[in-house]
């Protein structure tokens, strides 16, 4: 991580121009070919793309720190991260896993904080969203049953801010 912020900290990182920061966030984030994800398993897809993509690790609180300036340095990575890159994610609908945390926690799910950075894709052109699995197409599985509800206050913001032909979404 400090390599990639240049031999600097955080704080000095962080009082660089603008621009320098975002050209840093560009070499390390921004990939030309699609990002496909496959699954539920975020933690193991971010160590794999970890591995092959190490700028991930700018996303990070626990990699950057958790003070105002590693927060900076995270919700800037995010933002260059989601506004340059072209992802594709695969949800598994075939099997039914116990939720790992209980139902009254606050936390939101990542397929939901992933589309939420969307909504700060406020020129994009077109978004589509795709729900693949193994499931029936009318979503009447219980895997797709709660995926779409995971996800539904946040493509319902989404078709709000991209209207008419700019928004998809399809099984």
């Amino acid at each position: 991580v400090q390599r990639m912020l240049q031999g600097l900290t955080p704080t000095q990182f962080v009082d660089m121009p603008w621009e320098e920061r975002e050209a840093v966030y560009m070499q390390y984030l921004v990939s030309p070919k699609i990002l496909d994800f496959e699954g539920d398993d975020v933690p193991h897809h971010e160590m794999i793309e970890s591995l092959l993509f190490p700028g991930v690790l700018l996303r990070r609180e626990e990699n950057v720190g958790a003070d105002s300036e590693g927060r900076q340095i995270v919700r800037e990575a995010r933002q260059v991260y989601y506004m340059h890159n072209t992802f594709a994610h695969i949800y598994d609908t075939g099997t039914v896993a116990a939720p790992s945390k209980s139902l009254d926690e606050e936390e939101e799910p990542w397929a939901a904080l992933d589309l939420k950075q969307l909504l700060a894709c406020k020129k994009a052109e077109w978004i589509r969203v795709q729900i693949q699995g193994g499931g029936p197409l009318d979503c009447s599985d219980l895997r797709s049953q709660i995926k779409v509800k995971e996800i539904a206050k946040v493509v319902q913001e989404l078709i709000v801010q991209f209207p008419g032909e700019r928004f998809s979404i399809l099984k």
